[in-house]
């Protein structure tokens, strides 16, 4: 049975990327409207209920007579008995957020029982039903894939194929980084690579693809992929179920770089040698590609859970390219660097760490030296590549222990740049520190892979009302690779104010913008969070306290217990932002009531019912952003 009597259409589907995890189900489209009926799918009892303004908002999970699990999520209200059942714990608890594990076999359903209702609660980009089918173990599993039947005839499209070289030295038409290429239609449901491509070293394909169904306006994943190569299987993958320990994996599985870069989501047909546990994958996947000289043949199958299935081929040549050559040296004169190579850029990819300088500031390529420390001696072997707008320079992490600095030099011009680098291996922790200023941690198994970990200084334009830069900023690398753990950063800053409100933020590249982190603070001196990424961070200091408005009904108002029984109004913070209920208090008469705080809507909502005594009654909204910034209302209404 279809879930809801909302529509029939889909937003999303399984398997998709999310932040560090994969959806886990499907979302069925609400067309921006809530209450819409929510049917039990099959016999069964609800099993467990959930209330939060973030994550999954309001959740329904249904236990079937099967052992399987059906999950309802961002719900506006269950039905009477539940939403009774969650006041009383909430008020039991003197929360708003709950998780409660039911009694088995007292709420019991029916196949067709109306359980909820759609909504917009929680974490969500719009009002949607979303819907999971777990296994007994609470495995999720394609819900598509359990006699669901949506109408479905169109293919995949496919837009560009990515090639990746995975070895130091490997290079793809003479470039060192990953390259894109577009692809053609050449019939119905097959495509081709006309451009030419000429690979040297291991290396692996990427594809940008998407699905389409049948009269639904959206973009979806694929159910699967396979690829050949000179008609060998070399990869294939199926998006059917997995357990939500491997949500970690997704930036493995789907190109890391690309969505960082904000050049969209590429799906990788290869995996690593240590990211082999992911339950997707075909027992025939390979690692990398590594062929005999000459020409070789791809093919690439992309298909949807009802099978229509596109091809994607090509040709490519395996060749020696002879890179350019230079050598990088050690050099003593550490102290003499400065950080004025605005334009030099440090990135880490599969094959190596590549440096790249702009042309703008040299007429030929430069002369790279290295202010570092060795495992093999003092001398770094180089590969250089040229692409349009800078030279590139690449090398492995594990020739590096310490790095301190590089100088580029050329036609009597010398850039500098001041870093603070070491080389990670797998398993083993680390600190990094820049002037005392700035300390990156990292803590057990960090990184899949041997990884350069660096900080340099950055200059960013900074325009802010009540807003300041007090440390930093300074960029963090890598970024362009996923990490397995998280890192710590630090920075040491005697804030002798302890009013200027003070925490990390980081730099969104793509669109120029700064976000708040979690921060901890140690005797207003040590500032603490963590991160899963490589970033630029700063030290920030935000005096400018959040917004309310549309404050519903008015203040100094007469109102009507029947037809003005709830308080809503709305809440905006512009740099920090507003965390959740908890940044949110609401007292009445003297008493603090339980609030329903929306963060889609950016809406506070208050049942006013059994709250209100006849007469005259004060009230006082205190809003708190992220970083402590207080905004404060009192008034008062007059109940009849």
């Amino acid at each position: 049975m279809w879930p809801t009597d909302a529509s029939k259409t889909l937003t999303a589907v399984f398997g998709e990327l999310r932040p560090r995890r994969y959806h886990a189900g499907f979302d069925v489209r609400t067309y921006g409207l809530s209450g819409h009926n929510l049917f039990a799918i099959d016999d069964g009892y609800i099993e467990r209920i959930r209330v939060s303004s973030k994550g999954y908002g309001k959740a329904i999970y249904l236990r079937l007579k099967d052992k399987r699990i059906a999950v309802y999520a961002h719900l506006s209200n269950f039905t009477p008995p539940l939403d009774e059942l969650a006041k009383k714990i909430q008020e039991k608890n003197n929360t708003y957020t709950i998780n409660q594990i039911l009694e088995p076999n007292k709420y019991i359903v029916k196949k067709g029982d109306i359980i909820g209702y759609t909504g917009d609660t929680g974490s969500i980009s719009g009002p949607h039903l979303h819907f999971e089918i777990r296994d007994k173990n609470n495995k999720p599993i394609n819900p598509l894939l359990t006699n669901y039947e949506i109408k479905d005839t169109s293919f995949p499209v496919a837009r560009n194929l990515a090639v990746i070289p995975l070895e130091e030295g490997s290079a793809v038409n003479k470039s060192i980084k990953p390259i894109t290429l577009p692809i053609e239609k050449n019939g119905k449901n097959s495509f081709i690579l006309k451009k030419e491509l000429n690979i040297f070293g291991p290396f692996g394909f990427a594809i940008q693809i998407f699905d389409k169904i049948d009269n639904q306006p959206f973009d979806f994943g694929l159910f699967g992929l396979e690829l050949y190569v000179d008609n060998e299987k070399f990869y294939s993958i199926k998006y059917d179920q997995f357990d939500f320990n491997e949500g970690d994996l997704v930036y493995t599985e789907k190109d890391y770089s690309f969505i960082k870069s904000g050049e969209g989501i590429y799906y990788r047909l290869f995996r690593k040698n240590k990211q082999n546990s992911l339950s997707f994958y075909g027992k025939e996947t390979i690692n990398s590609i590594i062929l005999k000289e000459g020409e070789h043949e791809f093919t690439v199958y992309a298909f949807d859970y009802n099978n229509n299935k596109i091809s994607i081929s090509g040709k490519f040549n395996v060749n020696r390219i002879n890179q350019k050559k230079s050598k990088g040296y050690i050099s003593s004169k550490i102290n003499k660097l400065n950080d004025n190579c605005h334009n030099c850029i440090i990135s880490q990819y599969e094959n190596g760490t590549i440096i790249s300088v702009s042309k703008n500031d040299f007429n030929l390529p430069p002369n790279i030296t290295f202010f570092a420390t060795s495992h093999n001696g003092p001398i770094i072997s180089m590969n250089s590549s040229e692409d349009e707008n800078f030279y590139e320079y690449i090398f492995n992490p594990t020739d590096i222990n310490e790095i301190y600095g590089i100088t580029f030099s050329s036609n009597h011009i010398n850039l500098n740049s001041k870093i603070n680098g070491k080389s990670i291996i797998p398993g083993k922790p680390f600190e990094i520190n820049y002037d005392d200023k700035i300390s990156v941690y990292g803590y057990g198994d960090t990184f899949y892979d041997t990884t350069l970990v660096w900080i340099r200084k950055k200059n960013i334009a900074f325009k802010a009302i009540k807003t300041k830069i007090v440390s930093g900023p300074f960029e963090v690398g890598p970024d362009l690779i996923p990490y397995k753990n998280q890192i710590d950063i630090e920075f040491k800053y005697d804030s002798k104010n302890i009013k200027d409100n003070i925490s990390i933020y980081y730099f969104n590249r793509k669109n120029q913008s700064w976000y708040y982190m979690p921060t901890t603070i140690e005797n207003n001196i040590n500032f603490k969070t963590s991160a899963l990424s490589g970033e630029i961070f700063a030290l920030i200091s935000e005096l400018d306290p959040p917004k309310i408005s549309n404050i519903y009904p008015p203040f100094e108002k007469i109102i009507n217990s029947k037809k003005e029984n709830q308080l809503s109004f709305n809440v905006m913070d512009d740099f920090s932002g507003i965390d959740g209920e908890n940044d949110i208090e609401i007292i009445i008469n003297n008493n603090k009531v339980i609030h329903e705080y929306n963060s889609y809507r950016k809406e506070v909502r208050l049942e006013l019912n059994g709250i209100l005594n006849h007469g005259k009654n004060s009230i006082e909204i205190i809003i708190s952003d992220r970083v402590g910034n207080l905004k404060k209302i009192i008034g008062d209404w007059t109940f009849k």
